[in-house]
């Protein structure tokens, strides 16, 4: 296994889904206070990435990132149905970077990783709320992916 941080730009809202009874969806936090991932998300979207970049030989398994990370938040109103309804969410504003870390398989390279990444970024996004309605689409601003510590 190889560590690798990576770097992403969301260029569409990142919206919370998780209510906690009140009015507004918010994020998973740790005791830290930092925002919480579900590893699925991470998984369904590096499939798709893999997928659309028709790499063969990768499985989503094969990279593992940290399911916490820290980004800033503001209330976004997103509108549903047709009466103009609105439902606030926490959300991550399109413009945020947000590093994560993560440790990959000894077959991944950079190359490899941003070619993933930008799929997802590109096709896919990475919201809890879910992708399938625009949400959580970034660009990669950067992959670093160290070396490996297997045993040679």
């Amino acid at each position: 296994m190889k560590d690798c941080t990576f770097e992403l730009e969301f260029t569409s809202h990142v919206l919370a889904n998780g209510g906690q009874g009140g009015n507004e969806d918010k994020f998973q936090r740790d005791s830290d206070n930092h925002i919480v991932f579900q590893q699925p998300w991470f998984h369904s979207a590096f499939t798709a990435g893999i997928s659309l970049a028709r790499i063969k030989g990768v499985k989503a398994s094969d990279i593992q990132v940290d399911l916490t990370f820290s980004a800033p938040t503001e209330t976004f109103s997103r509108k549903y149905g047709e009466h103009n309804n609105f439902r606030q969410h926490e959300a991550i504003m399109p413009g945020t970077k947000v590093k994560f870390e993560a440790v990959v398989a000894d077959h991944i390279t950079e190359k490899t990783l941003r070619d993933v990444l930008t799929k997802v970024g590109k096709f896919v996004g990475l919201s809890p709320y879910g992708f399938k309605l625009g949400y959580g689409k970034f660009n990669v601003v950067d992959v670093h992916v160290g070396p490996s510590d297997a045993a040679i």
